[in-house]
């Protein structure tokens, strides 16, 4: 029982502090304006905003020509925003589909070869000059980032550099061939290296993997131009 309603109040707490990141969506409020929209009392309301404030997500300004006590107006973070649902999958999926429709598949995967190459060139001062398995590391780290769950290993005349988590694995169901071939694109302008796909989550794989040949001639151990 006492399991139970420690489940409860944790729950309650949770609701109360989303209610919060809701209110705010909408517009900046003040303590006493959400306390009374959530019926919490003003002093739960400013333990729940600094629990919020601490973990990041909102954030406070003082009120101009406030007497008295200072006085607080609350808003989100970009942090906090990123919680809330977007449509990226759905915008990107309508982009393809209307490049493919008009211009055919082989054009939309030659776009995004391009579009991945100009990726490269933004991230090129965290490369140059660097070693083959330096660079891997580099790209790795990135990928691990941005949530793709990524790790490599050597083995052989080369690397292999994995993807546990595919973040367009909706679109690679339908659209793979274009989609994968942004990341390889993208993979060997960073690296300098011929790389292949070997396996594909869109494909049923458990991960993606691809496969880095370390060369005797390189592409280039600068940048690919798009």
């Amino acid at each position: 029982m006492i399991f139970n309603r420690e489940m409860e109040e944790k729950a309650n707490r949770q609701d109360t502090r989303q209610g919060i990141l809701n209110l705010l969506k909408r517009e900046e409020m003040n303590v006493n304006e959400l306390s009374a929209k959530l019926g919490v009392s003003p002093t739960g309301t400013r333990q729940h905003l600094m629990i919020l404030e601490k973990d990041g997500l909102v954030k406070s300004v003082p009120l101009k020509g406030a007497m008295g006590r200072p006085k607080y107006v609350y808003s989100l973070t970009e942090k906090a925003d990123n919680l809330f649902p977007k449509a990226y999958d759905d915008f990107l999926e309508w982009v393809i589909e209307e490049i493919v429709d008009r211009e055919g598949e082989k054009k939309a995967r030659e776009l995004f070869q391009r579009i991945a190459k100009r990726r490269a060139e933004m991230l090129k001062d965290q490369f140059e000059g660097k070693g083959l398995e330096e660079r891997i590391q580099i790209l790795t780290g990135l990928l691990d980032e941005s949530g793709c769950y990524a790790e490599y290993s050597k083995g052989g005349n080369g690397y292999t550099i994995k993807e546990y988590n595919c973040v367009l694995k909706r679109l690679v169901g339908r659209y793979g061939s274009v989609v994968c071939a942004h990341d390889a694109a993208f993979f060997e302008a960073l690296l300098g290296e011929k790389v292949k796909m070997k396996d594909s989550i869109g494909q049923g794989a458990r991960f993606c993997a691809f496969e880095v040949r370390a060369s005797q001639s390189p592409l280039s151990r600068s940048f690919i131009k798009a």
